[in-house]
């Protein structure tokens, strides 16, 4: 269907987990993200869906401010020590 499928932006706090289709994750300071998986989601059944993790990391040392890190992501979670992250992810409905 066309038109379903939007981008929206989310500000993602310190320490703080964010899991959805995400395309890409923007710095708004030095980041630290202590993991990321990186993958996409698989439609099981009518209505659910299951995650394929294609790769883990964590990010030991501080992003530059406007650093973006391009999906497909799954989940990350920010650091205690990080600024806040604008996520661009997908309202998709599978």
């Amino acid at each position: 269907m066309i038109g379903t499928n939007k981008t929206l932006v989310a500000t993602v706090a310190a320490s703080t987990a964010f899991t959805g289709s995400i395309q890409r994750i923007y710095s708004t300071g030095s980041i630290v993200l202590s993991q990321i998986d990186f993958g996409y989601f698989n439609r099981v059944g009518t209505t659910g869906s299951k995650a394929i993790i294609t790769s883990t990391t964590a990010m030991a040392g501080g992003t530059a401010v406007g650093t973006t890190i391009e999906g497909p992501i799954v989940n990350f979670k920010t650091a205690a020590t990080s600024d806040q992250v604008l996520v661009y992810h997908n309202n998709v409905k599978l």
